[in-house]
This record gives C-alpha cells, structure tokens and sequence, in this order.
C-alpha cells in the first residue's frame, strides 16, 4: 500500500475511533486464536492500533481453540478471530461450539485457503479475512463488527403491570403484536407488555429490525432463511410469515442488510 494511501486509512480510523470510544458502550472484548505466535501477535497489534490502545478494549490472545470455547463459555466476548487451520481442534469446530452456547457473537474466521469461506457460512461467521492480511483490511472488518457489536448492546425498557423488564435489544429475536399486546421473544425468554408495533418499528429499524407483516418485526441477524413460501426461519426454531404488502420492501431492506454485514 502506498504511503498516501495509509494516511488516509489513519486518518479515517482515528476519526471513527473517537466517536465509538466516547459512546456508553462498556468494554468490548476481543478474542484472538491461532496457533502461530507470529498471527496471533501481529493481528493483535492491528487491532489494538485501530482502537488507539484504548483501555476500552480487551484484547484476549490464545493458541488452541479449546481455550477459546472454554474462555467464551465462561465470559463472552464480543468479537472473535478465529483461525481455521489449527491442530486438535480446528477453527471450524471450535466455531461451531462456540455457535451452539452463542448465536449472536461475531466471529471471523482468518485463514489462508478461500476454499473454506462456504464452510464458515453454515457457523454463521460474521466475515473472514486472509493471510497474509493488510492493517486496512484488518481495520474494515473491526469498524464493521464493532458498529454491529455496539447495535447488540443498546437497551429497551419495557413494562407490563408492576413488572419492569430490560431488554437488550441484540437478544430480541423478533416482536409480535396480538391485538394490543406485544410479545417479546428473545433469545432465552418471553416477555409481554401493552404498546403498539408501529413505535418499535421505528425505533428498532436504524438497528437491524424490519417489518415483514403487520403483526411481526424481526431482528434480521437472527434470519436463518427465507423459503420460497414466504416463511422466514429464525434461528432458535422460530417461523415468521412475510405479508403480501410488506414482501418487496422487508426483501430490499434484508438485502442491504446482509451487504451491510456481509452475511
């Protein structure tokens, strides 16, 4: 890359770097696994200089993935690098424990074969990046992870006679309105209060929520598929129908979704 060229990378990243540190967003933990020193420190020294070596970020190193799972089992993190290529156990099955304790952790794979980009669709991978990496690339996929990430950790009150719940909205897997209640599905639980759907939509729609049917609006990371039927499949084995009216406007608004992300 040429020398202008990493001026203006700098420059950017600085700029964003600023405006993500100053929000309430609490720490974000990063982990780092390859078995190689050499990719585990370098990559770990790209991310702490996109971060400006903000106290705000914990960056997490290990060898194996073993650890890995063991270390997110315990304490999540945020956002993981997770080599492919690794022996014991590989970084395609380490993914996969991980998916099966967390859907919603943003995991990217590092490798050096793109033959295995298909594989880490099915572990719902967030992206990936090859070795040997540019600093630019590294810096695109963090400014990315961590605007998604950052979405994930916003709160929601809502309350239901005396009751008063605080959701996170990146553990809403989709709303549902049934006359005037709401129904708050998440990833571990049910929740109900009294509102209108329409509020939510607007609330929720900068964040990742679309409107599919005038009875549902659904957190589109949480899409497995969409059938030639019109039946969204959510993940936690959860079914949406797609109305009619809405089909045009909810498959545009998850295709820029999915381009966004790069899912």
């Amino acid at each position: 890359m040429q020398m202008i060229d990493k001026l203006l990378v700098k420059l950017k990243r600085n700029v964003y770097n600023q405006s993500i540190l100053k929000s309430e967003v609490g720490l974000v933990r990063i982990a780092v696994c390859d078995d190689k020193s050499f990719f585990r420190e370098k990559l770990s020294t790209i991310a702490n200089e996109f971060f400006g070596n903000s106290e705000a970020v914990k960056i997490e190193r290990f060898s194996t993935g073993k650890d890995l799972v063991k270390a997110h089992s315990e304490s999540r993190f945020n956002i993981i690098f997770l080599d492919i290529e690794m022996p014991e156990l590989s970084g395609m099955d380490a993914g996969k424990a991980i998916r099966c304790i967390d859907k919603t952790v943003l995991i990217i794979f590092v490798t050096s074969h793109a033959d295995y980009v298909w594989q880490s669709l099915k572990i719902e991978a967030f992206d990936f990046i090859r070795k040997p990496y540019e600093d630019a690339e590294v810096y695109d996929v963090l400014r990315r992870a961590v605007n998604k990430s950052r979405d994930q950790l916003i709160e929601i009150k809502i309350k239901y006679k005396d009751t008063v719940n605080v959701l996170n909205i990146g553990d809403i897997v989709f709303i549902e309105i049934q006359k005037r209640h709401l129904r708050f599905i998440t990833t571990s639980n049910e929740f109900t209060c009294i509102g209108k759907l329409d509020y939510y939509d607007h609330l929720l729609s900068p964040y990742g929520f679309s409107r599919c049917h005038k009875s549902y609006l659904v957190n589109m990371g949480f899409i497995e598929s969409v059938s030639d039927k019109d039946v969204i499949e959510m993940y936690f084995g959860k079914h949406v129908q797609i109305a009619t009216r809405a089909k045009k406007d909810f498959l545009r608004a998850y295709n820029d979704f999915r381009a966004r992300y790069r899912i």
